[in-house]
């Protein structure tokens, strides 16, 4: 992991970060204007790269930026469980600043750039500011809740409805922090997926076999379109809401 200075303007800390916390939150711009000004380093990571080693010689607390990154344990191939994706506006470590430790191995799943925070630091800087500390852990919640959900998914749901459920998930996330918007009938959605499928099967305890075969299944269907091969597009988000039983935490979330 190469620290780097140059690549990133500092507006861009803003957009991704920024634009996560005020769809979510009651917060504005202004009251995040500190959060940027905490003393931070900046991090490239390249695909597949290790950004945090299980167990960790010590706590670390990233913000993403941009690219996608996965929270795991096990080894490829044989018992490896996928715990979490993170993308832009994404906190990693979330836990170290109650104390705790780092406790998955994090590896990039694209080029990702990342900001690093001394868990002591952003300790300090929530201790001053307890309102936007209060706002941080709801929204650290509200994941823990939709990792929840996503467990249930894989307890009690068929292939086809964890396939689903999955979508739905990475979606609305997307419509956090993306550029992407909802298509001209305003029942479609693009948005980048760039996760082979033996990564996805890990994520919800299928088979690369049945993703592939569940994938193709949506697309005869019409329930989605695969534009490129990192692009999915829900054409009836509707009948996948239906089919996961999905519920979207992100528009049921309220922060006051």
């Amino acid at each position: 992991m190469n620290p780097d200075t140059l690549s990133l303007p500092p507006t861009t800390f803003d957009i991704s970060v920024f634009r996560k916390l005020t769809k979510l939150t009651s917060l504005t711009a202004d009251n995040l204007t500190g959060l940027s000004q905490v003393p931070s380093t900046r991090h490239t990571v390249g695909k597949e790269e290790r950004l945090v080693e299980t167990p960790a010689p010590e706590p670390r607390f990233f913000i993403v930026v941009s690219g996608w990154l996965y929270a795991y344990s096990g080894t490829a191939g044989r018992d490896r469980q996928v715990y979490d994706i993170f993308q832009a506006g994404d906190f990693i470590g979330f836990e170290t600043l109650s104390g705790g430790d780092n406790h998955f191995t994090v590896r990039a799943l694209t080029t990702a750039h990342l900001i690093e925070i001394s868990p002591m630091l952003m300790m300090e800087f929530t201790g001053r500011h307890p309102r936007l500390a209060r706002h941080l852990q709801a929204v650290n919640t509200l994941s823990h809740l939709i990792l929840m959900d996503r467990l249930k998914t894989i307890a009690r749901q068929r292939p086809k409805a964890r396939v689903a459920h999955f979508l739905l998930e990475i979606a609305n996330r997307e419509r956090l922090t993306s550029l992407y918007h909802d298509g001209e009938n305003g029942n479609s959605l693009t948005f980048n997926l760039p996760m082979v499928q033996s990564l996805l099967a890990d994520c919800i305890g299928l088979t690369a076999v049945h993703i592939s075969r569940t994938l193709t299944w949506m697309t005869q269907e019409g329930l989605i379109e695969r534009p490129a091969r990192t692009l999915i597009t829900l054409k009836d988000e509707g009948a996948l809401i239906e089919l996961a039983n999905y519920q979207n935490r992100y528009a049921d979330f309220s922060s006051d």
